[in-house]
């Protein structure tokens, strides 16, 4: 659903304009003054600019007069009712916004059925993605690489799992991290029954889906499963790593859009804000339709001083494509929640190499220093040379098959 706005900019006492012709002559003028259709120019204050900014921004497709706006917009409402704009909600927006205001004034508890302990930040980002998952509404969990984005989202799994309303869940992660999610899913979760579907006998991993089950796939195989995972109701989907859906164009983006599910969430250890078309995508799987279409957004991003690098940047499209997003983005880096975290522990082992491998070890390195004193002394080539003799005795520390076939 949408909600829809109807109102107009009285210029003068002859003159009006509506919101969405006003939007239509904004999309042509992007600059401080508009030209009207009678050749005269108006000049837009800062703060409306801003509001009307936000309204384009989040404007969805519509063949009436009226402006539709999705409930994930929760900036444009706020802007829309500020103080001398003369627009109010009715009362179905004035719930919506009243239920999210409600929600993050909740403090969700840790369930009792996860078997872990949350660093204090930790603890927070557990809380605002169990708000937002419970307002039904995407989250984007992007703190640094390192900081326990996983087990966040496993005490959200627990949290959502406990309840009787809600369906199954999904894990979608690279091919390379699902079986340590089914690892970490099994260390802290042990009271829900995870299911694997990946390998060629995974034909019957959908079929009976209990309301404490998590599925965990790849997203190669959400690409080659897509009509069979499209058609069961989620109840939580998470996509770890979701740069992988970076590109909407791709097969791997639109399985994922056309998923079903009450509550989305996406990992990424990447900031969100690198490029604005990575942006569209994530959000259109998470909140469908907060950043208009496409067309529109691809259009308000190359209009401003960033078009050039596709990064939201100073420009007013930029500035309110980040005030729409900034309620679904959660991003910590190391140094915000340094006092949080353990400190360093370093540990050195001395590994000895067997008289076999010690031997093996003397002759690759012999063989090393006779190819080097072939060498021009200095040369740019014998420094390079120098660095691959050297790569070649530490792989044979780690392994004597990584050194083939003269070591072997």
């Amino acid at each position: 659903g949408a909600f829809e706005l109807e109102g107009s900019l009285a210029v003068d006492g002859d003159l009006s304009l509506e919101i969405s012709q006003l939007l239509e002559l904004l999309a042509q003028h992007p600059g401080r003054f508009v030209q009207l259709a009678s050749g005269e120019y108006i000049e837009l204050e800062q703060e409306l600019r801003e509001v009307l900014d936000g309204l384009a921004a989040a404007r969805a497709p519509s063949t009436g007069p009226a402006v539709l706006v999705p409930p994930s917009a929760i900036s444009v409402l706020d802007s829309l009712t500020q103080e001398g704009t003369g627009l109010a909600l009715d009362e179905r927006s004035a719930d919506w916004r009243e239920r999210f205001t409600l929600a993050f004034r909740k403090i969700p508890a840790l369930p009792k059925r996860f078997d872990g302990t949350l660093r204090d930040y930790q603890l927070e980002g557990f809380r605002w993605l169990a708000r937002l998952a419970e307002l039904e509404l995407g989250a984007c969990l992007a703190d640094d690489m390192g900081l326990g984005k996983t087990v966040q989202l496993i005490a959200l799994l627990v949290h959502r799992l406990d309840r009787a309303s809600a369906g199954p869940a999904l894990v979608v992660a690279p091919t390379s991290v699902c079986e340590g999610w089914r690892r970490e899913l099994g260390r802290f979760a042990p009271s829900l029954t995870v299911r694997a579907l990946w390998g060629p006998d995974r034909a019957d991993a959908l079929r009976g889906l209990g309301r404490r089950e998590v599925v965990v796939t790849s997203y190669a195989i959400l690409q080659q499963d897509a009509e069979a995972l499209q058609r069961v109701e989620w109840g939580t989907v998470i996509l770890d790593e979701a740069q992988l859906i970076k590109n909407p164009e791709t097969l791997r983006a639109k399985a994922a859009f056309g998923l079903k599910a009450r509550a989305r969430v996406i990992a990424t250890g990447t900031p969100v804000e690198n490029h604005a078309g990575d942006l569209f995508s994530l959000f259109h799987f998470l909140n469908p339709g907060l950043l208009g279409t496409w067309k529109s957004f691809s259009a308000r991003i190359a209009a401003g001083p960033a078009g050039a690098s596709g990064a939201p940047g100073a420009s007013g499209g930029g500035r309110a494509h980040r005030r729409l997003l900034q309620p679904f983005v959660l991003r910590r880096t190391k140094a915000q929640v340094l006092d949080d975290l353990p400190p360093i522990t370093e540990i050195q082992r001395t590994v000895l190499l067997s008289p076999g491998e010690a031997k093996l070890y003397d002759s690759v390195r012999e063989a090393a220093i006779a190819k080097l004193g072939a060498a021009a002394s200095g040369s740019a080539q014998a420094r390079v040379q120098i660095f691959a003799e050297l790569t070649r005795l530490r792989r044979l520390c780690c392994h004597p098959q990584l050194v083939a076939p003269a070591a072997n």
